[in-house]
């Protein structure tokens, strides 16, 4: 034949005289794999071997020029997928949505590297956690729990009249609820341990929740907050002296020096045209503030906007979209099981539970390194929003933050992030003002590239005369821009009349930021 040496045609020879001598056929050569070739059985003919009853593998065995043989069997294989047990994990949507795809958090691809936040602890603050049920017990953490309201160490929720004590069993389900038992639902992070610190059971005072803030801080690596002030849209609270001084203290020497991660959500008060921004907590930069998304990927009603806002994910809508599943208290006649948990309260939960996933694969991440890793790798939602580029190339809303969260992007990200960065992160505005109805008042403030922030949102229902006394208001708009340049701070009264004019007593302006270059911040779009 044209274009074979001598060699190559003996070879071919010699390797159909040997399956010939076998009565097999060749199939040719395996693959790549140079030297090993495919025989199959064919219809005996005259003179073959197994017309003579001698076995083709007995052939082979004995043939001076085979090394090796084997007979194929039909090998048994399973696809990696997640397929768990539990009997509501069909109805958790926000781990997996069948019905409207991509409306997750992306998660199962995580699962299946075997990426379950195992090493990492969550602690729940909140009215308890019923650690004896089933979907918890296997993760339950009783070295990073307290029970601060009764002053020991179990933090199980009490029945109350109402029995409405269950809201951190059913945070900590979210969290780390276990997989394959047969009961109820699964964790974002099933692999994580979770604790719990009660303290929303009784008085809560300013000493208390800066101890709960930092209880633990060596063993807790994430604390999950689904609680704040009153979303009465006119109340302007938060931490007091010693939280405030609890936090930056948790994140300076919590988590072995890395700074304790905090998870709080955003309020529930936006059918009273409420605004994170008069949340202390949502409002400080040590902390992580978490918006909610319907299973649309939609703003639902209850939802606050602001411009501390760092991220959103998911949890209820309005009427026939879906809620959260997870673990519920099974005290009384409780199921121990819920399709009903709402707003910001679950979402916050979904995100700690992410930040899991993300510590597990790099333990050493700062606080500030889980925020950057947040801003560059949420995604936009919700084309309604009023999604504005920054300086740094970054879109942001008043109503989503920097997007959703998604635990696929978070968890590359964190494999490879490099600490260090030296541009703007947060701006914090500190101001004193006296008007006779502040809710008249909005509070507008624009960073040298122009990038707008509404800090002080109007607001119909607070027509409190206090003014503002000392109030910081945050933005996150900012994030990755130059912080070299001029700030303007623009204060409109809306005011139809009004016999007593405000008056802007002192502002302060804040800058955080760090080490990465304005370049290297560019250079990590996504």
């Amino acid at each position: 034949s044209p274009g074979l040496s001598s060699s190559m045609l003996s070879h071919i020879m010699r390797k159909n005289w040997v399956a010939e001598q076998a009565g097999l056929q060749n199939q040719g050569q395996i693959g790549q794999l140079e030297g090993h070739y495919l025989m199959c059985s064919v219809q005996p003919g005259p003179g073959s071997v197994r017309t003579k009853g001698v076995h083709p593998g007995d052939v082979l065995a004995s043939h001076p020029h085979v090394l090796w043989h084997s007979q194929e069997t039909v090998l048994s294989r399973s696809k990696r997928s997640m397929a768990f047990n539990d009997p509501r994990y069909p109805k958790q949507w926000h781990l997996h949505n069948d019905l409207n795809k991509g409306m997750d958090i992306n998660v199962t691809g995580v699962w299946e590297r075997n990426i379950t936040g195992r090493g990492v602890t969550v602690v729940v603050v909140d009215d308890g956690v019923e650690h004896t049920h089933k979907d918890i017990q296997p993760n339950y953490s009783p070295e990073g729990s307290y029970d601060l309201n009764s002053n020991d160490p179990d933090p199980m929720p009490h029945p109350d009249i109402r029995s409405d004590n269950h809201h951190g069993t059913r945070c900590a389900g979210e969290i780390a609820a276990v997989p394959n038992n047969s009961i109820c639902a699964v964790g974002v992070a099933y692999g994580s341990k979770v604790a719990g610190i009660r303290v929303l059971d009784g008085p809560l005072t300013d000493s208390l929740e800066a101890i709960a803030f930092n209880k633990h801080y060596q063993v807790n690596d994430i604390y999950s907050c689904s609680w704040g002030p009153d979303d009465d849209g006119n109340t302007v609270d938060g931490p007091h002296p010693l939280g405030k001084a609890a936090l930056q203290h948790g994140v300076i020497a919590g988590r072995r020096g890395f700074g304790s991660i905090f998870v709080v959500a955003s309020g529930n008060g936006g059918h009273y045209n409420d605004n994170c921004n008069y949340d202390g907590y949502a409002n400080s930069i040590y902390t992580i503030t978490i918006g909610a998304v319907d299973e649309k990927g939609r703003m639902p009603f209850y939802a606050e906007e602001c411009a501390s806002m760092l991220a959103v994910t998911f949890s209820s809508g309005g009427n026939k979209l879906r809620n959260i599943v997870t673990s519920d208290w099974s005290m009384q006649e409780g199921t121990g099981c819920t399709e009903g948990h709402t707003g910001t309260s679950a979402a916050a939960p979904l995100a700690a539970g992410m930040v899991a996933l993300m510590l597990q694969v790099r333990p050493c991440l700062s606080w500030r390194d889980v925020q950057h890793i947040i801003t560059f790798t949420a995604t936009k939602c919700d084309n309604s929003a009023d999604w504005k580029l920054n300086g740094a190339g970054f879109y942001h809303s008043h109503q989503h933050g920097f997007g959703l969260l998604n635990a696929w992007r978070l968890v590359n990200a964190a494999k490879v992030h490099r600490s260090g960065m030296e541009t703007l992160e947060h701006v914090a505005v500190t101001v004193t003002i006296t008007h006779p109805c502040r809710g008249n008042l909005e509070i507008v403030l624009v960073c040298p590239s122009g990038m707008t922030s509404i800090i002080g949102a109007r607001r119909a229902l607070d027509r409190d005369p206090a003014g503002y006394q000392d109030w910081t208001f945050s933005t996150v708009r900012c994030w990755g821009e130059r912080a070299e340049g001029q700030y303007t701070l623009k204060i409109s009264d809306h005011s139809k009349q009004c016999a007593t004019p405000g008056v802007l007593k002192q502002w302060a302006l804040t800058l955080y930021g760090s080490s990465m270059s304005y370049s290297e911040v560019r250079e990590r779009q996504r």
